[in-house]
């Protein structure tokens, strides 16, 4: 476990999801954003990213930043794959990770059947990029465009197989076309679950249905790293921009949203600008009532989280 010395301990905690919020359209970071992030460490803030990227697609994010920029990235801790992991940054130390046992997946597995869902089952961390997967229509491309990010890694599940490993998580993608009024009565029948619903960030439009283990959401990882730093929850700020980020959100004492949210996301969090406009160097300056020097300069990187 990464520890801060008993002489430099930190008081705050600020958090930033990764995709649609620190990183702008074309998947850069700004100057603005990361010289906001080194000024709240400065100020006496730990900082983490709280991702729904698996920790393959975060260090493929990583690799595109190139090697001397992730090592001036400032964030001390990654939540990845919306909670199921977490580790240091940029050691990428594994500090906590869950996963779902072999009856749970085989539970989830049949509720997705029963609805027709076209789903993933992703291995448990570190080798979540490794999945079986089910196909029920032709008729879902962001489905597919997944399966091809994938391709060296995705194999079709015999339909035959009743018996199933370990996992990080199930994941069903609903295409825009097909209504979501079986969610309640799914949540339901997935209450022992961790459901988190979240919009593609493939195609935008797709609805990605989520489960893991109970214990994972973005809001508990950030609860545990924060207990284990001796971090007060009142001293915890977040920034988000999906409906995966409104656990955590609604958690933290100070939550905000950037301006490309859902509406209704905006009508429950303070909204800053957008993503494009430094929206998370504006959550900085408000959380910590700091200055936030504006500089011009982007980091880039080219993955989309997948």
């Amino acid at each position: 476990m990464k520890r801060i010395s008993a002489g430099a301990m930190k008081q705050y905690l600020f958090v930033t999801d990764l995709d649609g919020t620190l990183f702008n359209d074309t998947r850069t970071i700004s100057r603005k954003n990361l010289t906001a992030l080194a000024q709240a460490r400065s100020m006496g803030s730990i900082t983490a990213i709280a991702t729904g990227r698996s920790l393959y697609s975060f260090q493929k994010a990583m690799v595109s930043l190139g090697d001397s920029i992730r090592q001036e990235l400032p964030i001390d801790y990654v939540a990845f794959s919306t909670g199921a992991g977490v580790m240091t940054f940029p050691g990428e130390q594994i500090i906590r990770q869950h996963r779902l046992e072999p009856e749970e997946v085989a539970c989830i597995s049949n509720a997705f059947e029963r609805l027709e869902l076209d789903y993933m089952i992703h291995r448990p961390i570190p080798m979540t990029n490794h999945f079986l997967y089910r196909c029920h229509s032709r008729d879902n491309p962001d489905f597919f465009s997944r399966i091809r990010i994938y391709q060296d890694y995705a194999r079709e599940m015999d339909t035959a197989v009743t018996v199933f490993e370990p996992a990080t998580q199930l994941l069903a993608v609903v295409p825009p076309t097909r209504p979501l009024d079986f969610m309640a009565d799914l949540a339901n029948e997935l209450e022992p679950f961790s459901m988190i619903q979240t919009t593609s960030p493939l195609d935008h439009q797709s609805r990605w249905i989520e489960v893991f283990n109970k214990e994972v959401s973005k809001s508990q990882a950030i609860s545990w790293l924060a207990d284990d730093l001796n971090i007060d929850r009142k001293n915890i700020g977040a920034i988000g921009n999906d409906y995966n980020d409104q656990d955590l959100l609604t958690w933290v004492q100070k939550g905000y949203v950037v301006a490309n949210a859902p509406h209704d996301l905006k009508q429950q969090f303070r909204v800053m600008d957008s993503n494009n406009r430094d929206g998370v160097a504006g959550a900085v300056f408000d959380f910590l009532g700091g200055s936030v020097s504006a500089c011009g300069a982007a980091f880039h990187t080219s993955s989309s989280r997948s």
